[in-house]
């Protein structure tokens, strides 16, 4: 639980920084924040009804594979897009 509410913290504790750092606006950290969480929000009654069906285990590792894919081409994007 501690490591799940953790970046709801370090937003409001880094943002500062990250705006100053990545050359964005506090609006588009803001939407960015905002997209994320509307998101989960959406898909997590579908993500509990697929680890009913295929199981927690089979889930969680498609999930660390996928989160890794997505964290490594976050680690090559030249900036921050905007």
């Amino acid at each position: 639980m501690a490591f799940s509410m953790m970046q709801l913290f370090l937003l409001g504790a880094l943002g500062p920084r990250l705006v100053a750092d990545l050359g964005v606006s506090p609006t588009v950290l803001g939407l960015t924040t905002t997209v994320g969480f509307a998101t989960a929000a959406v898909l997590s009654p579908v993500g509990g009804r697929v680890v009913d069906r295929v199981g927690p285990r089979r889930c969680l590792v498609v999930l660390l594979a996928v989160a890794a894919v997505a964290l490594a081409l976050i680690g090559t994007a030249p900036g921050s897009g905007v």
